[in-house]
């Protein structure tokens, strides 16, 4: 917490209980029995705590990693962003002569308003490389000895006997991924770092639970690899 400006009369200690922060603010003169304000600002599990909190009892993490650093335009991803961005463009473009037109046929006042939203609109498909490059930076993966975990904003899992389909592969960059069920292990190298963001367990599918679920650009991949071989039987290589 911040002061947004100096207080002459108010004097600012900061401390720490355990690992929660403290602030706080107190008079330079305070008056005796002078009533005080305690605020508790819950900010949401630490990292660690919130994957302690989501295993379940007698639950083992046998391995913990992340995504390797990545290019946001590398040569894997590279030619589906050229390719969004002048589709994009050129949607863009097209609909917005075509509202120039129909204003201007019906005499309307064209709106700055508009075209700026049309401008918008095209924009949103190329900077989601950007913005999903961000995100896979900040999941986590983690193998325990009954499911896999990717740990981001929320906590997605698939336990193993989930998983009949697997395979792990490496993109024209050297990535190595961790692709689980029918839909993963299809899918071109350049949809699969969105797919480790929206993974998920379709549990409606009772045949086949598991359809899409990704761990991409493991680091140290040869240590997962190792733990898998023995829980997850069905993966190829």
């Amino acid at each position: 917490m911040l002061q947004l400006w100096p207080d002459k009369d108010i004097q600012v200690h900061k401390a720490k209980a355990g690992r929660v922060p403290l602030l706080i603010l107190q008079p330079r003169h305070p008056k005796k029995d002078a009533p005080g304000v305690l605020w508790i600002h819950g900010g949401g599990f630490m990292d660690r705590e919130k994957l302690l909190e989501f295993l379940k009892e007698g639950e083992e993490i046998l391995w913990e990693g992340k995504a390797e650093p990545i290019r946001i335009l590398d040569d894997t991803n590279a030619s589906s962003f050229w390719k969004k961005l002048i589709i994009s463009a050129a949607v863009t473009v097209l609909a917005i002569a075509l509202y120039w037109y129909f204003s201007v046929r019906n005499g309307v006042e064209v709106s700055s308003f508009i075209i700026g939203f049309f401008a918008v609109c095209g924009l949103i498909s190329p900077v989601r490389f950007w913005t999903d490059a961000r995100r896979v930076r900040k999941q986590k993966y983690i193998a325990t000895d009954r499911r896999l975990i990717v740990q981001s904003d929320t906590m997605l899992d698939v336990p193993y006997s989930f998983i009949h389909e697997a395979v792990f592969k490496r993109d024209a960059d050297g990535h190595g991924t961790l692709l689980c069920g029918k839909d993963a292990v299809k899918k071109d190298p350049a949809k699969w770092r969105v797919a480790s963001i929206l993974c998920n367990i379709n549990e409606i599918d009772s045949k086949d639970p598991c359809r899409n679920f990704v761990f991409y650009a493991v680091e140290d991949p040869e240590k997962l690899l190792e733990v898998l071989k023995e829980k997850l039987p069905v993966l190829k290589q």
